[in-house]
């Protein structure tokens, strides 16, 4: 929650002069002269505050948030490292459960996907779609989320769904699908297999 901010020190303090020394221009100046360095004081004292929120921090604090929260920076951009930082705070608040590893992928990741539990103590994710960032990372970031002793699986789309491999027929038997199996003599058909990472 960012505090209350009053921003007009000045006016509200000449708003306040007794009726008996609102003639006084020194006695006002003096008083003036005080609620400037309070306006300033007050002023620094915000902004110190509001650059110690993830979503105004940048630079050197956004290093220092995540050195706190354990994310290095390794030569992101701001608004990218801002995500990771983020993503490793729901990660330190997570106990393990589904819900936490939802809630960790969506904030790095928006690309369509599955959670299945495959027993005993194993998930499977399955991309629908290329990440939007490198697989590996979001592998990693997901096994910091899970518990101890549960197994981890993602199975990543390597292209769009219109180019993934299929296996059969699309809509009708006659017509074979054109991301099935390629052809010996034409390397442009056929469609592109997922990669899995475990």
């Amino acid at each position: 929650m960012v505090p209350y901010r009053v921003a007009n020190h000045v006016e509200r303090g000449k708003a306040l002069i007794l009726a008996q020394y609102r003639d006084r221009p020194l006695f006002t100046a003096w008083l003036v002269s005080y609620l400037r360095q309070v306006q300033c004081l007050e002023d620094a004292t915000y902004d110190v505050i509001l650059s110690r929120y993830l979503d105004r921090a940048t630079h050197a604090q956004l290093d220092l948030i995540g050195k706190l929260v354990g994310q290095e920076r390794l030569g992101r951009a701001d608004d990218v490292y801002r995500i990771f930082i983020a993503a490793r705070i729901r990660i330190n608040r997570s106990f393990g459960r589904a819900q936490d590893l939802y809630d960790v992928y969506n904030i790095i990741c928006d690309a369509p996907k599955t959670f299945t539990d495959v027993p005993p103590a194993n998930i499977l994710l399955e991309l629908l779609e290329p990440p939007s960032i490198y697989p590996a990372l979001l592998l990693g970031m997901l096994r910091d989320t899970k518990a101890a002793g549960v197994g981890l699986q993602m199975v990543v789309a390597t292209a769009p769904p219109s180019e993934q491999f299929l296996w059969g027929t699309v809509g009708c038997e006659d017509t074979p699908s054109p991301n099935g199996f390629g052809d010996v003599n034409d390397e442009t058909t056929g469609g592109r297999l997922a990669s899995v990472m475990s």
